[in-house]
């Protein structure tokens, strides 16, 4: 999926990995994007309808009654998900980090979420040949691992007009 910042890939990313959940798929999530918290804060705010600022007084005043609602709710909604935050990550630190996924849960991983391909580290220098070659790399996975990859990107700012569409 390419789209600009803040055109709700993420957002769709997050409804797609809590449906696959529900369905016991065991998925993925490599956030390279966003840090854990404010993932957690997107979450909160998708199950318990409520504005970022709420949320971040919620856990500011360390109530600790909400802290347990919530990990309650994040377990019943994504307990078929992990999450990865590390950055830096290579093609083979993605492929190491499945395989550990999946000795650890005793299942394989069936869907994963690349948070963006872009940040993806590779050997090339040229940001078009290094995004081709990740996206290739990314594709292969999908087939020796028998999973489905959903890879978000975004324009490059740099060449973009913001007032064309993409």
């Amino acid at each position: 999926i390419v789209a600009p910042p803040a055109s709700g890939k993420t957002s769709l990313a997050i409804q797609m990995l809590n449906s696959m959940s529900k369905t016991d798929t065991l998925s993925l999530f490599f956030s390279y994007d966003m840090y854990s918290s404010l993932v957690v804060q997107k979450l909160v705010q998708r199950h318990f309808k409520m504005d970022s600022e709420t949320v971040f007084e919620k856990f500011k005043s360390k109530d600790k009654a909400f802290e347990k609602e919530v990990a309650k709710k994040l377990e019943e909604e994504y307990g078929n998900v992990e999450f990865c935050f590390q950055t830096g990550q290579s093609i083979e630190d993605l492929i190491k980090t499945i395989e550990e996924v999946e000795e650890r849960r005793g299942k394989k991983v069936r869907f994963i979420v690349v948070d963006y391909n872009e940040l993806i580290i590779s050997d090339k220098a040229d940001p078009t040949s290094a995004s081709a070659h990740t996206i290739q790399a990314l594709r292969a996975i999908a087939s020796i691992y028998n999973l489905c990859a959903l890879v978000l990107l975004q324009p490059n700012k740099l060449a973009a007009n913001p007032a064309e569409e993409i």
